[in-house]
């Protein structure tokens, strides 16, 4: 089951080599082994968060393109495991900018 489901992400990032609208992604980490890869599909943001630490951490992620309101995605990882983030644009975008944050889930998160 876990190939086919890397075997899957191999094809997705190989299909989906052609880049519609450049991606800015700016997200504090706070010293957390955390990886945050894009996958181009379509005409998505689509961005994968695995987790390397050893508890849960929670990531909110703000996705901007200009003209449109800024459309907010939360998403908790669970240790060893990733999670998928995904956000569409109603128009036709030139660049998109992702900005956000990731803690440990144990942690107090202050709202910005």
């Amino acid at each position: 089951m876990k190939i086919a489901r890397n075997l899957l992400l191999l094809a997705l990032l190989l299909a989906g080599r052609a880049e519609a609208f450049r991606v800015d992604i700016d997200v504090n980490l706070e010293g957390l082994e955390v990886e945050i890869i894009r996958v181009d599909i379509d005409e998505a943001v689509v961005l994968r968060v695995r987790n390397f630490e050893a508890g849960q951490i929670r990531c909110d992620f703000e996705f901007r393109n200009g003209p449109e309101i800024a459309r907010e995605r939360r998403v908790s990882v669970e240790p060893g495991e990733d999670r998928v983030v995904r956000w569409t644009p109603s128009r036709q975008v030139v660049r998109v900018r992702v900005g956000g944050r990731c803690w440990r889930s144990d942690e107090a998160h202050a709202a910005a």
